[in-house]
């Protein structure tokens, strides 16, 4: 099976209200990073043989984008919102495969750089809150 690129990989964030979801795009986007994290408890004992053990257990998720900046779009003015009045979104990535991930997080860094002689961006860190869902 042949590896993909990531250009067909989206964010997208929900525009519209959790009970009818519109997922928009967030326009000018150039990389997006999901990352699954699973924490453990460490159980080694006398009985481990000098090896450590441990049992998985809180899981947490995030997402890492950059774009262009473009001020009109949609998108971008939902993370906006959602920041200037510190409430959560819903946002989906979906995959060159068609699969999706959705879930509700919070918008805790959003980054503008602008400078003086090359295209203007924004980064940001999407940090789940609850469940990811993958349909």
């Amino acid at each position: 099976m042949p590896g993909v690129t990531g250009i067909s990989f989206i964010v997208a964030v929900n525009t519209g209200t959790s009970g009818s979801p519109v997922y928009t795009d967030v326009g000018g986007q150039r990389n997006a990073t999901l990352n699954l994290n699973l924490g453990e408890a460490i159980t080694t004992s006398k009985d481990s043989s000098n090896w450590e053990e441990s049992i998985p257990t809180v899981r947490d998720w995030g997402i890492d984008f950059d774009s262009i900046l473009l001020e009109a779009d949609a998108g971008y003015a939902e993370l906006e919102d959602k920041y200037f009045n510190r409430t959560s979104l819903q946002v989906r990535l979906t995959t060159a495969a068609a699969n999706t991930y959705i879930g509700l997080c919070n918008l805790s860094n959003l980054s503008m750089d602008t400078p003086h002689d090359s295209e203007a961006s924004i980064s940001g860190s999407l940090k789940g809150t609850g469940p990811l869902v993958k349909a």
